[in-house]
């Protein structure tokens, strides 16, 4: 059998058990890429879900987004507040992540600059790119649920100036830094 797209169905969706299959990246490392690469465009998989925010936007710059949306696959994109951290002031900071001061500052600059809050910046950069197609937002409380809601419903589109400075400020952000499972367990 096949599927809408031209490529075949597995079994399990050829027997209306599943939908569409998906296929989630793990993180943005060069190692994760190697690791799962062309299984990311295998017909097989209809959906990606990957990691993606202002502070880590590896797979515009490896150029994995704009195959996928070649490819037509249906990309969500997870982690858009870096597990909280865009939402931190520099000087709140723990230890292990002291070395995320300098960008922080430079992203809450950005707010002031623009009067975008950093949450508003931190969803429109994702949500307006071209290729995303769905964000997964996380929460640990029912206040979370609702800021994030609010967000999503007002964050306005970002001056294309913005995003311009968003992509050259944090091309080069230290993998330790935008890679959560790097971080030390302890986080103190």
């Amino acid at each position: 059998m096949r599927r809408r797209g031209g490529g075949r169905l597995s079994e399990p969706e050829a027997r209306c058990l599943i939908g569409c299959a998906g296929i989630s990246v793990g993180a943005n490392t060069a190692e994760e890429y190697r690791t799962i690469g062309e299984r990311l465009f295998d017909d097989t998989y209809e959906a990606v879900q990957l990691p993606m925010n202002v502070c880590d936007h590896r797979p515009l710059q490896n150029g994995v987004m704009k195959r996928l949306r070649d490819a037509g696959k249906t990309v969500f994109v997870r982690s858009l507040f870096l597990q909280g951290l865009v939402h931190l002031a520099p000087e709140q900071l723990p230890a292990h992540l002291e070395e995320a001061a300098a960008p922080l500052s430079a992203l809450h600059g950005l707010s002031e600059r623009y009067g975008i809050s950093v949450g508003s910046i931190a969803v429109a950069f994702i949500r307006d790119l071209q290729g995303v197609d769905s964000l997964v937002v996380g929460a640990e409380t029912p206040q979370q649920v609702r800021g994030n809601i609010r967000l999503l419903e007002e964050a306005p589109p970002l001056p294309e100036r913005l995003t311009q400075e968003i992509v050259r400020l944090f091309a080069d952000m230290p993998e330790r830094v935008i890679t959560p499972h790097l971080w030390p367990q302890n986080k103190s």
